[in-house]
């Protein structure tokens, strides 16, 4: 392990060397709400094809299934979030990722060219629609963002939905651009 936030209700953790989330996002679970880690059931099932894929949900214990969970992988390299009564999303990109010229065009395509660090913009679009839920079934470019009445939180929205999300970079690894999107 790397790194790790904690905030109201909020564990972030990046795992080194394992290609599986599962676990990690267990042990966050079991954290929260202080029941065994042997207990945590977490399914995935992509509303698509009906898959062992997609969003990950936590199913049991009953004490444990107001959490919400989100994962990122970046090779052999987990970053996890896990939410107290509030939907998270988190994604992670290599932060050597913006020296690709290809793959920024790439990013900018899908993420449009607003503000000067098209890889930031990329993973919060990501944290957000992963908090979303419908992940990239949603156009990416409808994810606007807007500065908090207090003028430091960045907040996002999706058109078509009343949920505002606090979005904000996590430097629990140099070698990461991670961004977590938390409803609120």
């Amino acid at each position: 392990m790397l790194g790790e936030r904690r905030d109201r209700g909020l564990l972030l953790r990046v795992v080194h060397g394992t290609l599986s989330g599962r676990p990690v996002l267990r042990e966050l679970v079991s954290e929260l709400c202080g029941v065994p880690v042997s207990s945590v059931l977490i399914q995935a099932r992509c509303p698509d094809c009906g898959g062992a894929h997609g969003r990950p949900v936590v199913m049991a214990p009953a004490a444990a299934t107001r959490i919400r969970v989100s994962l990122s992988h970046v090779g052999d390299t987990v970053v996890a979030a896990a939410s107290l009564d509030r939907a998270v999303g988190v994604d992670a990109e290599p932060a050597d990722a913006a020296t690709d010229p290809e793959r920024t065009t790439a990013i900018e395509h899908v993420s449009g060219r607003e503000g000067a660090d098209p890889l930031a913009r990329w993973t919060s679009i990501e944290a957000v629609l992963k908090a979303d839920g419908r992940g990239l079934r949603v156009d990416p470019s409808a994810v606007t963002f807007g500065r908090s009445v207090d003028g430091v939180r960045m907040l996002a929205r999706l058109p078509d939905s009343d949920r505002v999300y606090e979005v904000w970079e996590a430097a629990a690894d140099p070698e990461l651009r991670i961004s977590v999107a938390r409803e609120l």
